[in-house]
C-alpha cells in the first residue's frame, strides 16, 4: 500500500489559496443578492410611482380638468392669497411639538387633543372653502364651449383617472 503522505500521491485538485476562495464566495454571494433583488423588484413592481401631481385626488380632478394655463393661474392665485396665512416651517414644527406634548401627557387629555385637531381642521376647512370659491369664480369666467370642454375632461378623469391611466382605480 502506498504512503498517503508520499510525494507520488496525486492531489485531488489545484491548490487554490484560501483568500481567493473567500473572494470568489463573496463575489458569488453578491451576484446572487443582486439577482435576488432584481427578481424581487420584478415580482412586486406596480409600475412607476404616481406623479407628484396635485390632480390625483378628488378635488384635484376639478383643478386638473382645466387647461395648463388656467391651472397655473389658479395655483398662483392660491399661493398669493395664502402668503401671509400659511404657517412657516417653525410654526408647523411648534404645532407638531405641541401635539406630541399632548400625546405624551399623563393622564391623556382627550379634550385637549380634540381641540388641537379641531383647530387644525378649521384651518384646512378655510383653505378648502377658499379653493371652492376660486373654482366657481374661474368657471364663471368661461364661455359655454369652454365649460363643455372642462366638463368633458372631468368625465374623462372619472372614467380613466389623471392623464387617462388605463389602470386607474378610484379610491
Amino acid at each position: 500500500m502506498a504512503d498517503v503522505n508520499s510525494p507520488e500521491t496525486p492531489q485531488s485538485g489545484p491548490n487554490i489559496p484560501r483568500w481567493l476562495k473567500v473572494v470568489l464566495a463573496g463575489s458569488l454571494a453578491l451576484n446572487l443578492a443582486v439577482i435576488g433583488g432584481v427578481v424581487g423588484l420584478a415580482l412586486t413592481f406596480d409600475g412607476p410611482p404616481p406623479d407628484k401631481d396635485f390632480r390625483t385626488g378628488a378635488a384635484g380632478a376639478y383643478i386638473g380638468a382645466f387647461d395648463k394655463s388656467t391651472r397655473r393661474e389658479l395655483r398662483d392665485r392660491m399661493r398669493d392669497s395664502f402668503k401671509g396665512e400659511r404657517p412657516s416651517r417653525e410654526q408647523f414644527a411648534a404645532n407638531t411639538r405641541a401635539f406630541a406634548a399632548l400625546v405624551r401627557a399623563e393622564p391623556l387629555d382627550v379634550a385637549a387633543l380634540q381641540a388641537h385637531l379641531d383647530a387644525q381642521t378649521d384651518r384646512f376647512e378655510q383653505g378648502r372653502k377658499f379653493g371652492e370659491q376660486m373654482l366657481i369664480q374661474t368657471l364663471q369666467t368661461l364661455d359655454p364651449a369652454s365649460r363643455a370642454t372642462y366638463a368633458a375632461r372631468l368625465e374623462e378623469f372619472a372614467d380613466h383617472g389623471p392623464k387617462g391611466g388605463k389602470d386607474f382605480k378610484p379610491h
